[in-house]
């Protein structure tokens, strides 16, 4: 198993509870946390009524090595980077629809919208 291993000096919380510690702390870190928010644990928990990762089954997942991580991690951040300007203009663009429209309705019912068609009939 490459990629993460478990403290030693730190307890189990419970049967329920890893604590995770990267060997290659910062692209180890986020590769880790944005992979086992998104991984498919199927396979890999047990339990009934509540599902149970056991230590021997968390040292299964497979965990590619830090140069794979840390092209995963650019990539991820880079395309977060897109996604975070792309909704910084459309709350912009909202306000501006909201203006537009605003602009739209003062104009119609102060009659400057159809003020044109009045003349014409």
């Amino acid at each position: 198993m490459i990629g993460f291993v478990l403290d030693k000096y730190i307890p189990w919380v419970n049967n329920h509870a890893h604590i995770l510690k990267s060997r290659w702390v910062s692209y180890g870190k986020k590769y880790i946390m944005y992979y086992l928010n998104i991984f498919n644990y199927n396979g890999y928990v047990n339990g009934i009524t509540r599902l149970k990762l056991t230590q021997k089954k968390m040292l299964e997942i497979p965990i590619p090595p830090l140069a794979k991580q840390e092209r995963i991690v650019n990539r991820i951040e880079s395309l977060f980077e897109k996604v975070d300007m792309a909704a910084g203009l459309v709350n912009k663009a909202r306000g501006g629809f909201k203006k537009r429209r605003s602009a739209i309705l003062e104009r119609a019912f102060s009659g400057e919208l159809t003020k044109k068609w009045d003349e014409n009939y």
